[in-house]
């Protein structure tokens, strides 16, 4: 276009100068005028730089995954000539076009890349334009074991991934979760206390999907779920084997272990009379009513399953007899004797009957009531030993 107007300039002063005369001033003036538009439109003088700018439709692409590169030159020709495209780090160029083309992430691997795209401008191949792409490495879930639940604990654990494009969504493929435990899509795994029938291992299987598009790519991994159980119940109270009618009693069969508080109960048998089992403290406490041997089996349980029993005895007697011991009154020959009655304790019913023991016997003129009275007149001096029986 610059050598058609120059070409017009010049046929401009022949027709107003053909023999090269000198010119008017105002023919001077509209060369002057014409050369400088000429200027001005980019003939005889530079032109504006080429510049390229390249946009992505995303900045990370998942493996084998694809997205739009678009390059806009600035200052192109007339008409248009566009770029052409390079790719360096990994992957293709496909469906290439002076002005995009599509870019397709290479299969994953354990390291993340970095791409780089490049835009050529065809007009000026010294001005380019880039955008730099992430490919992230293969997802894989990074929880390499879980925490081992407890029996009347309750349980909850985040999993973890890495690689591919957060955020995650995880789903259990195989295996069976304790009842009322769940997995949500966050990755939390978490459930109420398991009870003593849950016990055990159990292999489970997750799966980490990422947010890739179009296509998002997942693992697997199984791990193992374990149930520990609660620690052992064991009896640690003691309850006296021997018990007194009619006096009070205090024992406990309390114990240790399970899941939290226990609760007693009498499995099988009975206890004696008058006693009672205190259902949250494991205590025995009472008068005994009745005498006899009395066989009963306290549990001990909790409220996750675990239980353990402990068999016990208890004898209940009546109190052992005893004579109160006593100093007898001074007896006088002749003289009426102060009445003495005897006392003892123990035994059952009402009152005690007396007897002198075989061989035994009072001094002249005295006597032993079955009251246990002892009363009349001595008739010697000789002083007295005897044995009573109540």
């Amino acid at each position: 276009m610059c050598s058609t107007i120059q070409r017009g300039l010049l046929m401009f002063r022949n027709r107003f100068n053909p023999f090269g005369l000198r010119t008017s001033a105002a023919v001077c003036l509209s060369a002057i005028t014409l050369l400088a538009l000429l200027s001005l439109s980019g003939c005889g003088g530079s032109s504006n730089p080429v510049s390229v700018t390249v946009t992505s439709s995303a900045a990370t692409v998942d493996a084998t995954d694809s997205v739009t590169v678009t390059a806009a030159v600035m200052n192109d020709k007339t008409p248009p000539q566009g770029v052409t495209w390079t790719v360096t780090g990994g992957g293709t160029l496909s469906n290439s076009s002076t002005t995009g083309a599509t870019y397709t992430a290479p299969a994953a691997s354990s390291s993340a890349l970095t791409v780089t795209v490049t835009a050529t401008s065809v007009a000026d191949t010294t001005k380019t334009g880039t955008t730099t792409l992430t490919v992230p490495a293969k997802p894989t879930i990074t929880t390499a074991t879980l925490p081992a639940g407890s029996v009347g604990a309750a349980y909850t654990v985040t999993l973890a991934g890495s690689g591919g494009i957060a955020p995650y969504k995880w789903t259990l493929t195989a295996g069976t979760l304790p009842t009322a435990w769940t997995l949500t899509s966050a990755g939390v795994l978490s459930g109420p206390a398991p009870v003593a029938g849950q016990v055990g291992a159990t292999n489970l299987t997750f799966e980490l999907t990422d947010s890739g598009t179009a296509t998002a790519l997942t693992v697997t991994q199984q791990l193992t779920l374990t149930i520990n159980p609660a620690v052992a119940i064991a009896f640690t109270g003691s309850v006296p084997a021997t018990a007194t009618w009619n006096v009070a009693y205090s024992g406990s069969a309390a114990a240790g272990g399970g899941a939290g508080a226990l609760t007693y109960s009498i499995a099988s048998g009975a206890m004696p009379t008058g006693l009672s089992l205190n259902a949250a403290t494991g205590a025995i406490t009472g008068t005994p009513t009745a005498v006899g041997t009395f066989n009963f089996t306290i549990q001990a349980a909790d409220a996750f399953g675990d239980a353990n029993t402990q068999a016990y005895s208890i004898k209940v007697s009546y109190p052992a007899l005893a004579v109160t011991a006593a100093t007898l009154p001074t007896g006088y020959v002749g003289s009426t004797y102060t009445t003495k009655t005897l006392t003892a304790t123990g035994g059952t019913g009402t009152g005690y009957t007396w007897a002198l023991a075989t061989g035994s016997a009072l001094p002249a003129g005295m006597n032993l009531s079955a009251a246990g009275v002892i009363s009349g007149k001595p008739t010697a001096t000789t002083p007295t030993s005897f044995t009573v029986t109540v």
